[in-house]
């Protein structure tokens, strides 16, 4: 699959954002990491499937979003609706993983936290979140998946 690019008129899950993008080219050349490093990320996110990244409508492609600076690590993406509300707000890219997607997309697996923590130790997001399913730790479930927090 290919990344998915997002318009603002194409998100559904919340409403358009009332201000305006982030452009200010000075803050962001602040935030990004040192141009090698940059590159060495770029070549480690090339390794995930295009399909897991989501870009804003500003950008001709992944690779242009990519160059531009940091993104969004989004775990238990599920929908993706918290990736395009993040896209919608700002966010340049969005990096997502859900198991249900693909099992390259195992969070258990030690190679891909490997991957996962030395992008975040290079400073390659800006942030992240993790959403996972909430009816796993619900008493209703039975045998109960989680029984502790």
């Amino acid at each position: 699959g290919s990344a998915q690019q997002v318009g603002v008129s194409s998100l559904t899950c919340a409403e358009k954002p009332s201000g305006p993008r982030r452009t200010d080219n000075k803050v962001r050349a602040q935030e990004r990491p040192a141009e090698s490093g940059r590159k060495d990320c770029r070549e480690l996110l090339k390794l995930f499937q295009e399909s897991q990244f989501l870009f804003g409508e500003e950008y001709s492609s992944l690779e242009m979003a990519l160059k531009d600076g940091p993104g969004i690590l989004d775990l238990f993406s599920g929908s993706r609706g918290v990736a395009k509300a993040c896209i919608r707000g700002g966010a340049r890219w969005v990096l997502c993983f859900d198991i249900s997607h693909s099992s390259s997309e195992d969070l258990l697996s030690q190679k891909l936290q490997a991957s996962l923590l030395s992008l975040l130790r290079r400073g390659f997001f800006e942030a992240m979140g993790a959403a996972p399913v909430c009816a796993s730790f619900s008493m209703a479930i039975t045998p109960p998946c989680r029984d502790k927090l």
